[in-house]
């Protein structure tokens, strides 16, 4: 009968590698599965911002895996797969963003090009998107929330921004450029 405690931290498997400090697995399932739901959960619109927490987080945490990978050679590879899980998150988490915000800034390009051709085409800026050719539920599939207003001769149209929800990307129909207005 062998003479083993089950509490006991499991050995090195070699005699060189100092011992690791903790007893458990440096498991990458766990990491992979809360990964994804993170991911997930902050690659929806407006949630963007949310990745500032992840950060908070994970900056001295890949700080500590650092130390450890120098530190526990043994524990090197495990660790460095659980960073590259979670540098994929962030990775997928700003690619989506990213996406979202090209594809909305180009959809906003078109509807001001749309309200620009009635502007050429008619003397004034139409009084709604319908009036310009624009259908309401493609502009809001698109872009969110957001609107076009003309009011007292100036035109307005505005989105929700795509990355933090209360900011909006506004045009400028004077100087024909697009503004990011902060909350």
């Amino acid at each position: 009968m062998m003479d083993t405690n089950p509490y006991q931290p499991p050995q090195s498997q070699s005699a060189d590698a100092p011992e690791t400090p903790r007893s458990r697995r440096i498991g990458w399932r766990r990491h992979a599965i809360l990964a994804t739901c993170t991911a997930l959960m902050l690659s929806q619109r407006h949630l963007g911002f949310a990745l500032y927490v992840v950060f908070i987080w994970m900056a001295p945490w890949l700080l500590g895996t650092a130390y450890h990978c120098f530190r526990y050679p043994v524990e090197r590879r495990p660790r460095l797969i659980n960073a590259g899980i979670w540098c994929l998150c962030v990775t997928i988490v700003l690619t989506s963003h990213l996406i979202m915000y090209r594809n909305a800034q180009a959809y906003g390009q078109q509807v001001v090009t749309q309200i620009e051709a009635y502007r050429t085409q008619h003397g004034n800026y139409p009084a709604s998107l319908e009036e310009a050719g624009i259908n309401k539920a493609v502009f809001r599939k698109h872009l969110g929330l957001g609107a076009y207003m003309y009011e007292d001769g100036h035109p307005s149209l505005f989105y929700a921004s795509t990355y933090v929800p209360f900011d909006t990307e506004s045009y400028d129909f004077t100087r024909h450029i697009w503004v990011h207005l902060y909350d």
